[in-house]
């Protein structure tokens, strides 16, 4: 894994307010929420991205990366040759290392506020926020998408709540306390759904993987339904949409059988 090249931002930090805040999405919840992380992280060397790593608080692990690729059949030289990991070892590093994630390019950050939350780090709430502040400036500068990987943490709640605030989208899993815009475009969640799924159709015949894949096209027949229920578990709109498209399909064969029994010309 290579390490990040050295890049400079064409807005200044004083402007960084006014910047769109499309470019970012945080994604919190327990403990395993770091294991999907890699798994994603595989998933965009699948789609020829290159992702940049910056591991805030030593959450990476190489070998669970290296695994996960080679189950999806990535070599692992091609895999580690793509991954570039910068590790930071102080909050301060973080802010510093997103300045180095090049322009167009996808990054994800592990933990970008565990260092502050981090009870051994002895850091005080104002002088958190600060280092906050930093990274809010830094990434809203930059002309990159960012990830932001954090565990709900134990201590300084707080702190989640005003990342939240400068991301374009909030995820929460299994809970949470942020306050605003929680939940994915749905659009976004079905594409999250069909991952969730990928185990299950590799284990379906190979006749009837095509059918999994027809309920997520009747899925997007039935967006604005879906948006609109916001569950808090979308396969339940995507589900709903299948029964639905096949009960359409039910009633119009019923109708050509009742025409053909009653001699009628279809």
């Amino acid at each position: 894994m290579r390490a990040l090249r050295q890049g400079r931002s064409k807005v200044s930090p004083k402007n960084a307010e006014h910047t769109n805040t499309a470019n970012s999405i945080l994604i919190s919840g327990p403990d395993f929420i770091y294991s999907a992380a890699h798994r994603g992280i595989v998933r965009l060397v699948t789609r020829g991205v290159t992702p940049y790593v910056i591991d805030g608080a030593n959450l990476l692990d190489v070998y669970f990366l290296v695994r996960e690729a080679e189950f999806a059949g990535i070599p692992v030289d091609i895999f580690m040759n793509k991954v570039q990991v910068a590790r930071a070892f102080n909050p301060f590093q973080v802010v510093s290392i997103i300045e180095k994630v090049p322009e167009h390019s996808m990054a994800i950050i592990l933990g970008p506020i565990s260092l502050l939350t981090d009870k051994n780090e002895g850091m005080g709430y104002r002088e958190s926020l600060k280092i906050l502040s930093g990274i809010r400036d830094k990434i809203l500068s930059r002309k990159a998408f960012f990830f932001l990987i954090q565990k709900i943490p134990s201590r300084n709640g707080s702190l989640l709540d005003k990342l939240a605030r400068f991301t374009g989208f909030k995820v929460l899993i299994d809970g949470g306390v942020i306050m605003g815009r929680t939940i994915m475009p749905y659009s976004m969640t079905m594409e999250l759904q069909k991952e969730r799924l990928k185990k299950f159709k590799r284990a379906l015949r190979k006749e009837d993987q095509e059918y999994l894949d027809e309920i997520f096209k009747y899925a997007k027949k039935h967006v604005q339904a879906g948006s609109y229920a916001a569950f808090p578990d979308p396969i339940i709109s995507v589900f709903l949409s299948a029964f639905i498209e096949q009960e359409k399909k039910i009633r119009e064969l019923e109708k050509k059988v009742k025409a053909l029994e009653d001699g009628i010309p279809l």
